[in-house]
């Protein structure tokens, strides 16, 4: 579910927003008028992506991890953001985390349902 792009509408927030027009999913790529997914090489427990806005041609570093047994499963989803020592890219990573961390939360409970459902 975390690996296969395609299977990303079924519940992850970010890529399943209205406002992104011509979504498209692949295994390796999700792509919108707005935005870019790209899964990057990886490796074992643990999947790296390369999201692109359109507007702006930022590219932010994403990644899962995740590990577990049969009772248990533990993922961690990050975004490295590289800031400069500016005091405004400071004040700006709290807003960033305010926009991004809510929709990203109720993403990882989309998850968790998903996967109670369908072991």
């Amino acid at each position: 579910m975390v690996t296969d792009l395609r299977q990303w509408h079924l519940w992850n927030e970010l890529v399943e927003n209205p406002e992104l027009t011509h979504a498209q999913f692949s295994q390796n790529e999700f792509s919108s008028d707005q935005l870019q997914v790209t899964s990057l090489p990886s490796t074992g427990d643990t999947l790296k992506t390369a999201w692109r806005q359109q507007k702006n041609a930022q590219v932010l570093a994403s990644g899962f991890t995740w590990e577990g047994n049969d009772d248990q499963l533990v993922i961690q989803w990050y975004f490295d953001i590289k800031l400069h020592w500016y005091p405004w890219e400071k004040f700006g990573s709290i807003v960033f985390d305010k926009q991004m961390g809510p929709p990203m939360e109720k993403s990882l409970g989309n998850l968790k349902k998903l996967l109670e459902r369908n072991p």
